[in-house]
């Protein structure tokens, strides 16, 4: 789509919506399965702000998408869904 406007600007994950950012996070733990909050930051992009993805991490596990283990420091979140 970018191309078809061309676009000339560099494109960014600042902004992310936080519904894609939700999919992103749930790929990277379908992958991995277990893992802490700077190894999901990392994959998936470290331009995005790290406290956006701590607040949806915090949502998904309110809304039971996910499960944790450990508190503060070593928190790791679980995939829990078995397709």
């Amino acid at each position: 789509m970018l191309r078809s406007f061309n676009f000339k600007g560099k494109t960014t994950l600042k902004t992310i919506e936080n519904h894609r950012l939700r999919e992103l996070i749930l790929r990277d733990l379908e992958i991995y399965k277990v893992a802490g909050i700077s190894d999901i930051h990392q994959r998936i992009g470290t331009e995005i702000p790290r406290r956006k993805v701590q607040y949806e991490l915090k949502r998904m596990v309110e809304n039971n998408e996910i499960k944790t283990e450990g508190e503060k420091r070593h928190r790791k979140y679980l995939w829990t869904k078995n397709d």
